[in-house]
């Protein structure tokens, strides 16, 4: 159960999944929203999951706070954590330390932060670790460029000490909305030999370190080799993905961001459904009809790994319609 509170950021990452949500006519929502998304769906199936609070940058937004609050008080035993770059006022920081919060913070950008915002990150890091804000954190990169240099994640783990941040989770460049980003348009095991050997790196200084992928990984995406060792390593290398529920400001819903402006896998209004079930029944309903429509869109001739599911909706529906 995501909510989406603003299209809001105050970076413009290239390699970001939302990709032109974030150059839409802002979009924010108020904690009447909340309070309503909350109503409709509280004796959901779906919303007896985790609660994650993301943007844009959730931080930016004006009432961050009062809403987190808000669903704290409405969710008093649920585990809610948020999406954040970490670029915010310290203060506000301080203001959710209270709600039992966990953190996913992507650091991905750094490497184009401006000094100031590098020294931010950092200062905020360092707050979070002295005072234990968050009940957990975990850092967040994605691997764009196989000659990628991922030097900055190795020092910031460096300098936490004594260690606060448990895990890290790591995704390959993928379809985001207006296909925007640097999303490899040639496979290559190229990408699965970075991201092994920033496990290893990782590893060597802080052997305990857990990692989470972000998104169902394709084997044309690596060797079988290094796939078998990082299925050993990393929790959701393999697990085809199931729909994320984002709620966006404006009470749409998608697959995943790669579907946000694709109308077959989006839906315009949740209210326009009887609960929250029923809406991730219909996205449900559309990802297998979708599927049905696109086929494997591999060259299943020449594929050697048996383990393939092949690629994920979002990568066959590029794959089909929109590479060239």
């Amino acid at each position: 159960m995501i909510y989406v509170i603003t299209n809001q950021c105050n970076r413009r990452c290239d390699f970001c999944f939302e990709g032109s949500f974030k150059d839409d006519p802002e979009q924010s929502m108020s904690p009447a929203d909340v309070q309503r998304i909350h109503n409709f769906s509280h004796s959901s199936r779906v919303h007896g999951m985790s609660i994650t609070v993301m943007g844009g940058e959730p931080t930016v937004h004006s009432q961050f706070v009062d809403i987190m609050h808000l669903l704290r008080q409405l969710n008093p035993s649920h585990e809610m954590q948020i999406l954040t770059n970490l670029l915010c006022n310290p203060a506000i920081l301080r203001e959710v330390a209270s709600l039992n919060l966990g953190a996913l913070i992507n650091v991905g950008g750094y490497p184009d932060y401006s000094a100031e915002q590098k020294q931010l990150l950092r200062s905020n890091l360092e707050l979070l670790r002295r005072e234990r804000v968050f009940r957990g954190m975990c850092l967040a990169i994605t691997i764009v460029d196989e000659d990628q240099d991922f030097e900055f994640l190795y020092d910031i783990l460096r300098h936490d000490e004594p260690a606060s941040i448990g895990a890290l989770r790591l995704g390959i460049s993928s379809p985001g909305t207006g296909f925007a980003n640097r999303f490899p348009k040639e496979f290559s095991t190229g990408y699965g030999d970075k991201y092994l050997e920033v496990v290893e790196r990782v590893h060597q200084i802080r052997p305990l370190f857990a990692f989470a992928n972000e998104c169902f990984v394709n084997m044309c995406m690596m060797s079988e080799p290094v796939y078998n060792r990082l299925a050993r390593i990393v929790k959701g290398l393999n697990n085809y993905c199931s729909a994320n529920m984002d709620i966006l400001p404006d009470f749409s819903t998608h697959w995943c961001f790669a579907f946000q402006e694709v109308p077959e896998m989006r839906i315009h209004n949740i209210f326009d459904y009887r609960n929250l079930d029923d809406v991730y029944n219909a996205l449900c309903a559309k990802a297998a009809e979708l599927e049905r429509k696109l086929g494997t869109q591999c060259d299943a001739t020449n594929c050697k790994a048996i383990e393939c599911l092949g690629p994920c909706l979002g990568m066959k529906y590029y794959l089909k319609h929109l590479k060239g």
